[in-house]
């Protein structure tokens, strides 16, 4: 990677590091004020940037990305510490209604990929109800049935996450299709956000499934395995 990228990448942390130091600023003075949840997206935005610009300066110098082991996630946290970021990026025009379940087992993963998942599910939904409307995200607990190498039948429970929109739907033709890389009806779009949940998920050895009809609205379900007792000693995020 030549020297003028690396100078690029540099000058670029330096104004992120500028950005984050005033938007933390102004996260004290407005707390509990109009504005305050504004402020927070652009920290969770300035500081996600930061991270890219770090890992492209140390592949700059030939450096090895560093490595994180997973952590213990509880999924309705990283929910409602990732909402204020959600709304703002909503605006006004479409509302997120939560109905979490109470005492979820941990899931074992990245914070940093439950995160991009919902934020790619949630630019999704809006971008289906260009009017607005109301998006629902529910989490629960399911047992799923599975069968062993040894033909023995068992099960394993899962926590479950449910995102529904009351958007333009899905015709049934492309139901198929909506995962895969570059796939996209949209004008503008890049065919990548739902191929990289897809990729997500499966990083977090979970499964999803869609229900949608053309005219209304889509149903996104995602099942994570709930963390076994040996993986207890985990971090904890």
């Amino acid at each position: 990677m030549d020297e003028a990228f690396r100078y690029f990448v540099h000058d670029l942390r330096n104004l992120l590091t500028a950005i984050l130091g005033n938007a933390r600023f102004l996260k004290e003075i407005l707390k509990g004020k109009e504005g305050f949840e504004e402020v927070l997206a652009i920290l969770q935005l300035c500081e996600r940037a930061s991270y890219l610009a770090q890992n492209l300066m140390l592949l700059g110098q030939n450096l090895e990305l560093p490595s994180f082991a997973p952590s213990l996630l509880c999924l309705n946290q990283v929910v409602e510490d990732t909402l204020p970021f959600l709304r703002a990026l909503l605006k006004d025009k479409v509302e997120i209604e939560l109905s979490l379940a109470p005492s979820l087992p941990m899931i074992k993963g990245f914070r940093q990929d439950l995160e991009r998942i919902l934020i790619n599910l949630l630019l999704n939904a809006k971008d289906a109800m260009p009017e607005g409307g109301k998006v629902k995200i529910t989490t629960y607990l399911a047992e799923v049935p599975f069968h062993s190498s040894k033909s023995e039948s068992s099960s394993r429970n899962f926590v479950c996450l449910h995102l529904k929109d009351e958007g333009c739907g899905i015709p049934s033709e492309i139901l198929g299709k909506i995962f895969l890389p570059f796939f996209t009806t949209k004008e503008k779009g890049t065919g990548l956000g739902l191929s990289t949940v897809y990729k997500l998920v499966k990083k977090l050895d979970g499964y999803i499934f869609v229900e949608a009809k053309k005219g209304k609205g889509a149903s996104f379900f995602l099942c994570f395995p709930a963390a076994l007792p040996q993986e207890k000693d985990v971090e904890l995020s």
